[in-house]
């Protein structure tokens, strides 16, 4: 069954409506709150402990979020409800969690959810574990291109969500809210949906197929010419076009183009388009390991000095400093073994309680 954007509709393969939900270090509040509060809605609307989630942590009872809020969330991964669908929640800057014990869990949940996914980078620990192999999968756009490199036997798209088969991933945010919409109408109903985003005062239900972060958006513009500009330049990080002809390709003149882009984002376009790729060099050095060079190369630079001295004037040190750093990835510590015993924070229709096993 097809929704009208042409996606597949999510049909879960079995109708539960009960979630776990493993928040990671340096998780989103926003992302969080999209599916606790629109399942604590959808109770509202229908009267009823109809859905069901509970809390739970890889390293321990206290979980920083993104804010730099504190969350106590006593239950671990292994707490949580026999045949819960299971989402792990991450951040923007989520630090990688890569480790035999955490991969090990994952796989043996991926057999025993009926659904498994990620929100945000939680989406990473899934294609770390091998888990998205083969899936069509959705990442924040500012993470994609750091991610397409690192793991090409996923299909990663620029929409807000994806449920494919028994995995969903989500780029964060406020697309949590639409993605628990659509499975709620999905589950419930879309007049049960369409009640909960009203109430939520969401504006209106995106699709899944409904790109991230369009153009006009980002820049606040809706001039035609800057926006087919962009595009072009974002679909060619690689070999770099020139602004002549870039401009004769919108339909313009260089001078026209120039003056667009200084009126609308404020630099010349080929400042923009040098920052742009100098934006996907970072993300490129931060999230994979591939090395300087390599880099420069898929970003289009001819040189790695010229490469090093933009990216040093950009963001202030050098890009071997900032490889360095990161390992290529984060390497952070490996989380602590999973085990018994625990306390699990368990959320019934918004109402907390705890319970202890041994």
């Amino acid at each position: 069954m097809n929704d009208m954007s042409g996606h597949m509709a999510f049909r879960p393969p079995i109708p539960n409506r009960t979630f776990a939900l493993v928040l990671l270090p340096g998780f989103s509040l926003l992302s969080l709150a999209g599916v606790t509060d629109t399942l604590k809605c959808a109770n509202a609307v229908l009267g009823s402990e109809h859905y069901r989630w509970s809390l739970h942590a890889i390293d321990g009872p206290c979980v920083g979020s993104s804010s730099g809020l504190d969350v106590n969330v006593p239950g671990t991964p292994d707490s949580m409800e026999a045949g819960s669908n299971v989402i792990l929640v991450g951040g923007r800057n989520t630090q990688n969690r890569e480790s035999v014990t955490l991969r090990s869990w994952l796989r043996r949940t991926a057999v025993k959810s009926p659904l498994l996914g990620g929100i945000f980078t939680g989406s990473r620990l899934l294609a770390e574990a091998g888990l998205l192999d083969g899936y069509t999968a959705a990442i924040h756009w500012e993470m994609a291109a750091g991610f397409r490199e690192s793991y090409p036997g996923i299909d990663v798209t620029s929409t807000l969500f994806e449920i494919d088969r028994n995995r969903l991933t989500c780029a964060g945010e406020h697309a949590v809210a639409d993605m628990m919409l659509n499975i709620i109408a999905n589950l419930s109903g879309k007049p049960v949906a369409s009640t909960v985003a009203a109430r939520l005062l969401h504006i209106r239900m995106r699709s899944p197929a409904e790109p991230q972060a369009k153009i006009s958006l980002r820049t606040g513009s809706r001039n035609k010419y800057l926006i087919r500009a962009i595009a072009l330049m974002e679909e060619n990080p690689d070999e770099v076009l020139d602004i002549e002809s870039i401009a004769a390709t919108c339909g313009c003149s260089r001078r026209h183009m120039e003056r667009i882009f200084r009126e609308n984002v404020g630099c010349a376009p080929i400042m923009y388009y040098r920052n742009l790729r100098l934006e996907r060099a970072r993300n490129l050095l931060l999230e994979t390991d591939m090395s300087c060079i390599e880099v420069a190369v898929a970003c289009g630079f001819q040189s790695s000095t010229t490469f090093s001295n933009a990216y040093h004037r950009r963001f202030g040190k050098r890009p071997a400093k900032e490889f360095q750093g990161s390992g290529g990835m984060d390497r952070s510590p490996a989380p602590a073994p999973l085990s018994l015993p625990f306390r699990e924070t368990i959320i019934r229709g918004g109402d907390q309680c705890e319970k202890a096993a041994a």
